[in-house]
């Protein structure tokens, strides 16, 4: 037999459940270090291949003037002018990335407040009571 109590926890556990997205309690129990990393290593590769892929295009379209004018031998000021704007680059969206997704866990957090304190409350009562009731 279920008691009231339990089935009264069970409903609101379930409404909760409802009101909030299943994505939303899913990355919530990533927790914030795993969150913040994952999607920060994300925008990280994704930046990182956007920009090789418009210095590939300014290479190609430049290629005739760079392979004219002792490219080979200047090799490592063309590399050093394309390397410290890639690092500016890829060190301030990491930056931005950290904040963003530091916040927008922060706010999932807020909104499963609700969700937390009713699982909170149904396993004091497990605790109390004990799994057969």
């Amino acid at each position: 037999m279920v008691s009231e109590e339990k089935l009264r926890l069970m409903i609101k556990l379930n409404q909760q459940e409802n009101d909030n997205s299943k994505e939303s309690i899913k990355e919530y129990s990533k927790g914030r270090f795993v969150y913040v990393g994952t999607h920060t290593l994300f925008n990280f590769v994704c930046n990182t291949l956007a920009y090789l892929l418009i210095l590939l295009i300014f290479i190609i379209y430049r290629s005739q003037y760079l392979f004219t004018q002792n490219f080979l031998s200047n090799y490592m000021r063309y590399a050093t002018m394309a390397f410290v704007p890639y690092v500016i680059f890829a060190l301030s969206t990491v930056i931005i990335s950290i904040i963003h997704y530091y916040r927008k866990y922060d706010r999932i957090g807020i909104t499963l407040k609700g969700y937390m304190d009713c699982l909170n409350e149904l396993e004091d009562y497990y605790e109390t009571k004990g799994e057969n009731e």
